[in-house]
Parts: structure tokens; C-alpha cells; sequence
């Protein structure tokens, strides 16, 4: 198994429904989503125009699952 080292610069938290600005915090708990109260928490995300494969809708799609079976599962 390959290993990597890393240096956490900043926690980053967007917690703010108005606005994608963002402020530091002092410690995070992650669950399986990512941040909870991030405003990009969640294991599904809404279609958009940043995920062109799938029609505009409003409907969920589960990116980090299909972002993970297009790169690792062979069809």
C-alpha cells in the first residue's frame, strides 16, 4: 500500500447558506459527507452545470460514488 505524508494549512468551514465565503476553524469532526454544517456536505449533490454528464436537474446525483466508479470500475 502507498503511504503520503501531509501538512493540514487551514480548516476551511462555508457554513453560510448565502455565501460560499469561508472561515477557519479550530478542529473539525468528519463524517463519512465531509464537514456537517459545510454548506457542501452530503454525500449527493444536486445536478448542474459543473457535472456536464448529467442533465440539469433537481433531482440528486451521488457525485463522489460516480466520480469513484468512473475512475476505478472498468465496464
Amino acid at each position: 500500500m502507498k503511504t503520503a505524508e501531509a501538512k493540514v494549512k487551514a480548516i476551511l468551514l462555508a457554513d453560510d447558506p448565502e455565501s460560499f465565503v469561508t472561515r477557519r476553524i479550530p478542529e473539525v469532526s468528519l463524517e463519512f459527507g465531509g464537514i456537517p454544517g459545510d454548506r457542501h456536505f452530503g454525500i449527493t449533490a444536486p445536478s448542474d452545470s459543473r457535472q456536464p454528464m448529467y442533465p440539469r436537474q433537481k433531482s440528486s446525483t451521488d457525485a463522489r460514488l460516480q466520480s469513484y466508479l468512473k475512475k476505478n470500475v472498468k465496464l
